[in-house]
Order: C-alpha cells, then sequence, then structure tokens
C-alpha cells in the first residue's frame, strides 16, 4: 500500500509540473495586474483618439484604410485593414515617419465574419494587446483578449481557445506592421 501511495504520489507531482503554472500564477501576480491595467488605460486612450481622427470635423487625420475582395476557398472574401498611426520624428536623423498604435482588421471566410484589434506601444512599435472576434460554425459568438510586454503574452481571457493563437497574433501583429511600413514609410 506504502508503494502505491507514493507512485501515485509521484505521478500526481509530475501532472502537476507539466500544468501552465507560469501563466495562472502571471495572472495573479500584482506587477502583471498593474501592466494590465495600464494596456486597459492605454485602449481607452487609443479609442478616444480614433473617435476623434474619425469625427467629420477633425482635420489633422491618421489613418489609412485598406479593402481587399478576391476569391479564396471558392466563396467571396472581403478584407479591410484600418491602421491609425501617429507622426513621429527619428531622433537621430530628424526625418518623420509615421507609426501605427492601433490596428483593425476585418474578413470573412465564407459565412463566417472574424475582427481583429491590435494595440501597440513605444518606438518599436511593441504589442501590447489583440482582441480577436469571430463567430464559430454554430453561430456562437467568440471572444479573446491577449495583453503582451516586452517578453510575450502575459494574460488572456478566453472564450474557447488554445495557446497557439497568441503567437499567431503575436506574428499577424508584425506582418500587420511591415505592411503598413511598405506603404506609408517606404520601407522595402
Amino acid at each position: 500500500m506504502k508503494k502505491l501511495s507514493k507512485t501515485l504520489l509521484t505521478v500526481l507531482l509530475l501532472a502537476m509540473a507539466a500544468l501552465p503554472w507560469g501563466k495562472v500564477c502571471a495572472q495573479t501576480d500584482p506587477t502583471v495586474r498593474k501592466q494590465v491595467e495600464a494596456i486597459r488605460k492605454a485602449y481607452a486612450q487609443a479609442k478616444k483618439d480614433i473617435e476623434q481622427n474619425d469625427s467629420e470635423d477633425f482635420y489633422d487625420k491618421n489613418d489609412m484604410l485598406l479593402t481587399s475582395n478576391y476569391e479564396a476557398l471558392e466563396s467571396n472574401r472581403r478584407e479591410t485593414i484600418h491602421y491609425y498611426f501617429k507622426k513621429r520624428v527619428d531622433e537621430h536623423t530628424s526625418a518623420f515617419y509615421y507609426q501605427p498604435y492601433f490596428i483593425v482588421r476585418q474578413f470573412n471566410l465564407r459565412d463566417r465574419m472574424f475582427y481583429e484589434e491590435y494595440l501597440f506601444e513605444g518606438e518599436g512599435p511593441t504589442l501590447t494587446f489583440v482582441f480577436n472576434q469571430w463567430t464559430d460554425l454554430r453561430g456562437n459568438k467568440i471572444e479573446e483578449r491577449y495583453y503582451y510586454n516586452f517578453h510575450g503574452p502575459i494574460w488572456k481571457m478566453l472564450k474557447g481557445t488554445n495557446k497557439s493563437d497568441e503567437l499567431r497574433f503575436e506574428k499577424k501583429s508584425q506582418e500587420l506592421i511591415s505592411a503598413f511600413n511598405s506603404v506609408m514609410n517606404m520601407d522595402y
């Protein structure tokens, strides 16, 4: 009986070690909570800036809207990417350039709609937040929120998905920034 208890305890400890405790602990860490609150404030400010930018009487608009219509997977597909950006000045060369702080991407796959928001901060710019929303095949609305710091994802709020998505969003954000730089900053 004692040998069985030791074996059971060993199996239990190994199973617990395999769990994603880093993520669980990170989401309760006070430092991470402060980072998430700061990101939420930056998101709220970005939304205010976007509302001002989109108003009819605002003169100094800084946005770019790209729309693609094409056939994919035997259906018509429409994708829009809306970039909101700020003018920056390079401290070494004094040349100006544009840097996105918020990107909205919408697209469809057959009858399903997908909506993504990307928030960036800093000179990088660095991805700090992703909001992802879509409808599944049953018509249920799925929402995900990913919070990032300089080291990668730190917090996530999900309604059904897996870890591969947070890495997918990091990669997609880099692709969106690269496309923006090719068009707006002539970075070929």
